[in-house]
């Protein structure tokens, strides 16, 4: 190829990328590779998702393209995956998905490569390479059931996830932290406004967004004082302002020494029943308990 011709074909991708990178304000993801670029163009605000050129399923023959398809980020294990728009969704595993865009619940509109799965291979989803990622407008909605998610660390909270990845400081309303094992659920449930101050650990079994069992916390330090009015009765009553948590046949374990104070006293409430009705999944945010009895 003469000199010439090489300069003209370099100056006509120089003005491309230009091009492209000028009217940023207006691409919200953008994925060079050797043979293409591609562009999803959703809205001005959103920032620029810079994409890995590298991954590890390259090696894999590309058996279909998929391109500005709508799904939504989920976690699977400690797994990030792209699971399609749809009732029968696609669940993909991605090589280079952006920390930016793992986040629980996220949307997005995506383009990509679907990687071959070998004879001898079983897999949970279908290995893909992202073309193009953007952020998309859709609103999340609270996981449907709790029960049949398999066992793992899981955080639950009653606003959806902002979509920014970090939630820490962020209100998320109350939050349930908890981990599973069957349908045996031990976890922490605190209001996010009090960074934790006050909560209570509820354990039991869990029918569908239910969980029936019993319920610790301790009183008298820097958060609550008392436990709820009447709660030492068999009538549930609520535990907090929402009424998530109600709870009832509250008895004391014990007194705690906490901060040189004496009248920190561990309570047992030996019916506690958690409503987690219109929760949303969230990135795990704090370590799950293993034994309420820790507390």
């Amino acid at each position: 190829m003469s000199n010439s011709r090489k300069s003209m074909l370099f100056f006509s991708l120089f003005l491309t990328i230009w091009g492209t990178m000028f009217y940023g304000q207006h691409v919200i993801a953008i994925a060079q590779s050797s043979e293409s670029t591609q562009a999803v163009t959703i809205s001005q605000s959103s920032p620029l998702a810079q994409l890995s050129s590298k991954c590890s399923y390259d090696n894999r023959k590309t058996v279909e393209t998929v391109k500005n398809q709508k799904g939504k980020v989920t976690l699977i294990g400690d797994t990030y995956v792209i699971v399609s728009e749809g009732n029968d969704g696609t669940r993909y595993a991605t090589c280079n998905l952006p920390d930016a865009f793992k986040a629980e619940g996220k949307a997005i509109v995506f383009s990509g490569e679907v990687k071959e799965i070998y004879p001898t291979e079983r897999w949970a989803a279908t290995p893909f390479k992202i073309t193009a990622i953007a952020s998309s407008t859709s609103t999340p909605t609270p996981t449907t059931s709790i029960q049949s998610l398999p066992n793992g660390n899981y955080t639950f909270c009653s606003k959806p996830p902002s979509g920014t990845g970090d939630q820490q400081g962020v209100d998320l309303g109350h939050c349930y932290v908890f981990s599973k094992k069957g349908n045996r659920l031990v976890g922490n449930l605190y209001d996010t406004k009090t960074f934790g101050e006050v909560t209570a650990c509820v354990s039991g079994a869990v029918n569908k967004k239910t969980v029936s069992g019993q319920a610790i916390e301790l009183v008298g330090d820097i958060g609550r004082q008392n436990p709820p009015p009447n709660s030492s009765g068999t009538k549930l009553v609520n535990w907090d302002n929402q009424g998530y948590l109600k709870v009832a046949r509250a008895t004391v374990m014990g007194r705690v020494n906490s901060s040189g104070s004496n009248n920190v006293r561990r309570i047992r409430y030996r019916s506690a029943l958690l409503n987690l009705n219109g929760f949303y999944r969230h990135n795990q945010l704090k370590k799950a308990p293993t034994s309420c009895l820790n507390r």
